[in-house]
């Protein structure tokens, strides 16, 4: 078989093209048993992972990381401003769920990806997302400004529900000691950021069991 002639391949094709043409199955059968029009490659790489154009490669992670700490950047400026034409607590849930959505994804692929370049640079993701983290939950203005808002109202028509929501951001920030007194404060950033470093080991080492 695998010594047919050009001519008697040629042959065969046209007749299993005949065959094709004369069949008798029903319309439902036919589209059901017909080969799919175009293939499916499961091995390319140009969509990006979860069709996100910026993981085509690992050095995606890298610009996903500048992006979503510049945005952060915008949104503290915004939050603070005096011209704020937006609620704070959409500036806030904006800002939470920009960093979240780059740091869950980066945590995932820095655990489930097979290929280590795209381990590290997710894990290097994850670390400096978690440091602009830290530093927003000492960011001094911003804080001042969302408890400006909680104690005095916003500049924009708010609901008891944008009430509730600041609130618990306001809680969220003074769990980290930004209220405290300098020397206090610092020693409540100290131990945070060692409970995360320890965190992160205990959590690569688990990972490796």
């Amino acid at each position: 078989m695998l010594q047919m002639s050009r001519s008697s391949t040629r042959a065969t094709l046209l007749r299993m093209r005949h065959r094709k043409l004369v069949s008798t199955w029903s319309p439902l059968a036919t589209a059901f048993n017909a080969p799919p029009s175009k293939r499916i490659n499961f091995t390319r790489e140009d969509a990006g992972l979860f069709r996100m154009p910026e993981l085509r490669t690992f050095e995606g992670f890298y610009l996903l990381r500048d992006n979503v700490e510049n945005k952060s950047q915008d949104l503290i400026a915004e939050a603070i401003s005096s011209q704020r034409q937006r609620k704070m607590v959409d500036i806030f849930d904006e800002l939470s769920d920009s960093l979240c959505k780059v740091a869950d994804l980066a945590e995932f692929i820095r655990i489930a990806h097979p290929k280590n370049k795209y381990m590290e640079a997710a894990e290097q993701a994850c670390i400096s997302i978690c440091c602009v983290v830290e530093s927003l939950n000492t960011h001094k203005p911003l804080y001042q400004a969302l408890r400006k808002f909680v104690e005095q109202r916003d500049l924009k028509p708010t609901t008891e529900v944008d009430q509730h929501v600041a609130k618990l951001f306001l809680f969220d920030f003074e769990q980290c000691g930004i209220h405290l007194p300098e020397a206090e404060r610092l020693r409540v950033v100290r131990l945070n950021d060692y409970i995360l470093q320890l965190g992160q080991k205990f959590m690569n080492g688990a990972a490796f069991c």
